[in-house]
Parts: C-alpha cells; sequence; structure tokens
C-alpha cells in the first residue's frame, strides 16, 4: 500500500509559527556579571564541590597529568581539603599571584595540617574553606555600620585579589543567566523540558591570547521527551561551552561567549528516514528535526548531526 497518512497542516503551522513563552535573556552576560558577589557564601559553598580541571580542554590531554583533577568522594576528608585548596594555589600561579595569595593559602593550608587542626576532619569543606579566606588576603566584607566585618554578617564578599576574582567564575550560579539564554534559543511547542547531565570546568591560558585568563564551563544537555512521544518527538542532545575572559594584568571581566560545540538528535530509525509519508508520527518527526535544523543553523551557526 501506498503512504496515505498526513499530519494536519494547521497543526504544523501552529507549531512553527508558535511564541516562545521563555524571555529571550539577550543581555544574559551583564546580567550574569552583575550577579557576581551577590550571594557572599558562593565561593565557600560551590567551589570545594566543583570539578575543576587547570587546562585548556580543547588540548591534547592524552600525556597531560590534571593535577587539579577532583579527588573521589569517598576520600580522606583532610585528603579533599587539601586538594581543594591546592587547587586554589594553582590557580593563584596561573594568575601570577603564586608568591602572595598561593603562599598565604598554601601555608595555612600546612599549619592547618601540622596542628591537625579538628576543622579539617569535617567531611563538607566549606567550612574550611571559609576560614582559609578569612584568615588570608583574599577577600574584603563589607558588614552593616558598627559591626565587625566577617563572612557572617557580610553583606558583600569583593575580591581583593585576581585569583578570587576567578573562584567567583567557578560557582553553580555562573551558568543561569547562559542556561536561560539557551532554554530561549532551543525552545519549540514539542520540547520545553532541558535537563543538564555533564559538567566541566576549566581554567587556562592560551598562547595566542596572552592578555587573557579564560574560565570555561562545557556542559552537555539534553531535552526531555516522554517515552509516549518518542516515536514523533526528537531527543536531542548539545554540547555547549560557556567561555568567560578575563584580564590577566588585573583580573576584571573582558567577555562572555556561548559557544555551541555539536548537536545531535535521534532521528527515530527507521520510521523516521523512510517514507514519511506512512505515518502521521514519521511526518511529525521529520518536521520537527527540520525545525531544529534550522533553529540551530540560525542561532548557532553549526550543522545538526543526525543519528539512528
Amino acid at each position: 500500500m501506498g503512504c496515505c497518512c498526513s499530519v494536519d497542516e494547521a497543526m504544523l503551522r501552529s507549531e512553527r509559527g508558535a511564541t516562545n513563552p521563555k524571555e529571550p535573556h539577550t543581555e544574559w552576560s551583564a546580567r550574569m556579571l552583575a550577579d557576581i558577589g551577590t550571594d557572599v557564601h558562593a565561593v565557600s559553598r560551590d567551589f570545594p564541590r566543583m570539578q575543576v580541571r587547570l587546562r585548556d580542554p580543547d588540548e591534547d590531554t592524552s600525556n597531560h597529568n590534571d593535577t587539579t583533577s577532583p579527588t573521589a568522594p569517598h576520600s580522606n576528608p583532610k585528603q579533599r581539603h587539601a586538594r581543594v585548596l591546592q587547587n586554589v594555589v594553582a590557580i593563584a600561579a596561573l594568575c601570577g599571584e603564586r608568591d602572595t595569595i598561593g603562599n598565604q593559602v598554601q601555608q595555612w593550608l600546612d599549619s592547618a595540617m601540622a596542628s591537625n587542626a579538628p576543622l579539617l576532619d569535617q567531611p563538607d569543606a566549606s567550612p574550611v574553606f571559609r576560614q582559609m579566606q578569612a584568615d588570608t588576603s583574599m577577600i574584603a566584607v563589607v558588614a552593616p555600620s558598627n559591626e565587625p566585618a566577617d563572612e557572617s554578617n557580610a553583606t558583600t564578599l569583593r575580591a581583593a585579589c585576581k585569583t578570587f576574582r576567578i573562584l567567583e567564575y567557578l560557582v553553580q550560579g555562573i551558568v543561569f543567566y547562559p542556561v536561560q539564554r539557551l532554554a530561549h534559543l532551543l525552545w519549540f511547542p514539542w520540547s520545553t523540558r532541558i535537563t543538564d547531565f555533564e559538567w566541566h570546568s576549566f581554567v587556562c591560558t592560551r598562547p595566542q591570547f596572552p592578555e587573557h585568563i579564560y574560565v570555561i564551563h562545557r556542559q552537555v544537555s539534553r531535552n526531555y521527551v516522554e517515552k509516549k512521544d518518542i516515536s514523533s518527538t526528537p531527543a536531542f542532545e548539545f554540547e555547549w561551552d560557556l567561555v568567560i575572559a578575563i584580564k590577566s594584568t588585573t583580573g576584571d571581566f573582558d567577555d562572555a561567549q556561548i559557544n555551541m560545540r555539536r548537536v545531535t538528535v535521534r532521528t527515530g530509525g527507521s520510521a523516521a528516514e523512510g517514507c514519511f509519508g506512512a505515518s502521521q508520527d514519521a511526518q511529525l518527526m521529520q518536521d520537527r528535526i527540520d525545525q531544529l535544523t534550522q533553529r540551530v543553523m540560525d542561532s548557532f551557526h553549526v550543522e545538526v548531526e543526525k543519528k539512528k
């Protein structure tokens, strides 16, 4: 029998012309920058939990000793805390502050380890990090008038060194506005929920741009498709970078970009690659893949890779 079923053209036109309800967030970079420092506990809470690597994510790592990869979660608490603070020392060296901030952090760690400080025995690294901040010259605390200035009552924490400025870009909230921007660009009536399932963070310099230090967040995200819709709704995955350029001389923000690295869509196998008139689901799948392909090209100038 020939192909006899067809999708309701009115429905297809409705999908293609649907109004995007999500805020565009075209000023995502400015909003991201304005948000830095508003959460006074962000660095001490988030940085110890982040998987930060001190290298360029695009360089060949086959012979690379990644000294800042995270310590195993079940390792000794002292080892974990030491690794977190050694990461800070490594970032200080990258910023040209090894002899100042780096030495302060290393000396604080050595002293705490030598005295077997009880603080190092607790599993949460955040209190350790907060105490280290308080005992070094990494930050300046702004507190209410006539009150002692410490992180417990701080209204603002200000970076007092390039090292801490880098750490401020290595917190979970830094990707909030970029993610909102992507959620707008990749919204479709048939795809309203995107989940992140892989996230790596990097700090590096690039020889071709000596004026910058880079903080790079690389994420892999997927749209969520319910099982009942899998025959007509494309499941797509995309890998993207948030690349933040920081002035190497001052540690000040210079630029931020969202770079789409790849977009892969599952075509649904033979049902989606054969005669699309054979079923309404197959036609709907193809039309939605076409919508995705056009949107990705228009927004990111990237070709969508199709897989069965």
